[in-house]
């Protein structure tokens, strides 16, 4: 925490967005459970992630908008919420799913 203060003392920080129309661009169907991708399309999620990496984010948001057992529930997956958000953080910090 003290390291992101720091750096906001000396400059705004860029941050990432549009997780979901990156995944529509990489295939995901409208109506579709983007959270599914970051353990059935892993690599899909990380390169979007290192898209914005490499456009000079310092912060990198996990692909858990939707995380919740109730959102997750319209697609059928309510009891996979832990799952999901513990995939999308791992890939968020560059990890293996």
């Amino acid at each position: 925490m003290s390291h992101l203060l720091s750096a906001l003392k000396s400059r705004p920080l860029l941050c990432d967005g549009a997780m979901g129309t990156q995944l529509f661009a990489a295939g995901l169907n409208p109506g579709e459970c983007g959270m599914l991708w970051n353990v059935e399309r892993p690599d899909a999620v990380r390169a979007v992630h290192a898209a914005y990496r490499a456009a000079g984010c310092d912060l990198i948001t996990a692909n858990t908008f939707s995380g919740t057992a109730s959102e997750l529930a319209k697609h059928g997956h309510a009891d996979r919420a832990t799952e999901l958000n513990r995939a999308g953080a791992r890939l968020a910090r560059g990890q293996r799913a």
